[in-house]
């Protein structure tokens, strides 16, 4: 998930190239991280250590740990939580992108510096991003949200990530009290509080969802689609209904509903959380304890 955040910067600044890039995004899938990247990522090492051991490495038929731990570098104990650390991702997309003689890592370290000023990330915030975990990714591009909303959008974009892509990518939410519309799939839930959930956006990114939520092959927004999106969001309703319930607080769902002509969204306070899945534009639309019209 990183890599899709870096490496939008790393092309808009010219840096790379969208081609290369999306070389870099490919390879990385299929990168193991190796140990001596990871032991100077998790400061442990030395790069000069990690230089050292890995020349040993040509002279002598041994792994990069076992060396390590023979220099006194590391530890067996710290050898074996590195390996549970290879398939960290913002790691993986590190490794790709040097091994691909795209920068070394003085150049990487540099951009980094540059991508975290430019999005006004503290440390801790980068750290939330490079970590790929979704409860703390989330958070950075919905502040606006909190409480149930926050909840909700979290939610939504796990079971993006879980049932239909794994290519997520982000942007500021928003505020709205009015949004024009084409086509869109969205619920109502009502109970001890009112919650309205749609998906509206481009067309490939509708179709992105309906087709990989009904798995077939659809090439146009229609109700077939629509009617994929409204069990994806029904899915996901359902498990947040179970979960507030376990707080004993009770909601129930009105039908999912579909809109297929331009229509108007209304509310004192519409969030709006644009997504990205494999490049292809959405838009999450979340309105909590607020009168809702669609017309």
């Amino acid at each position: 998930m990183f890599g899709l955040y870096f490496g939008k910067y790393l092309v808009e600044q010219n840096v790379i190239t969208k081609e290369e890039c999306d070389s870099v995004m490919e390879k990385q899938k299929s990168a193991r991280v190796k140990l001596g990247l990871l032991a100077v990522e998790t400061k442990l090492m030395t790069q000069a250590q990690a230089d050292e051991v890995n020349t040993l490495q040509t002279l002598m038929d041994k792994r990069f740990g076992d060396i390590a731990v023979t220099k006194g570098y590391l530890t067996e104990e710290q050898v074996g939580e590195l390996l549970k650390k290879q398939g960290d991702a913002y790691l993986q997309f590190v490794q790709t992108i040097t091994e691909e003689g795209l920068m070394d890592m003085n150049q990487l370290n540099k951009y980094l510096e540059d991508f975290k000023n430019a999005c006004g990330y503290t440390e801790e915030e980068l750290e939330d991003l490079k970590s790929s975990d979704l409860d703390r990714v989330v958070p950075l591009f919905s502040k606006e949200a909190q409480g149930l909303t926050k909840d909700y959008l979290s939610l939504m974009v796990r079971n993006l990530n879980r049932f239909i892509d794994t290519e997520i990518r982000m942007e500021e939410l928003y505020i709205k009290d009015e949004i024009n519309i084409d086509k869109a799939a969205c619920q109502s839930m009502f109970g001890d509080h009112d919650l309205f959930v749609g998906f509206v956006g481009e067309q490939d990114g509708l179709v992105h969802i309906g087709s990989q939520f009904a798995k077939e092959d659809f090439e146009e927004v229609d109700e077939d689609v629509l009617d994929s999106i409204c069990e994806f969001i029904n899915t996901t309703n359902g498990l947040f209904a179970s979960s507030l319930s376990e707080q004993e607080i009770n909601i129930d769902m009105h039908p999912p509903m579909m809109a297929m002509d331009v229509q108007t969204i209304r509310s004192n306070k519409l969030y709006i959380l644009p997504i990205f899945l494999s490049g292809k534009k959405v838009e999450l639309v979340l309105s909590l304890d607020e009168k809702v019209v669609v017309e």
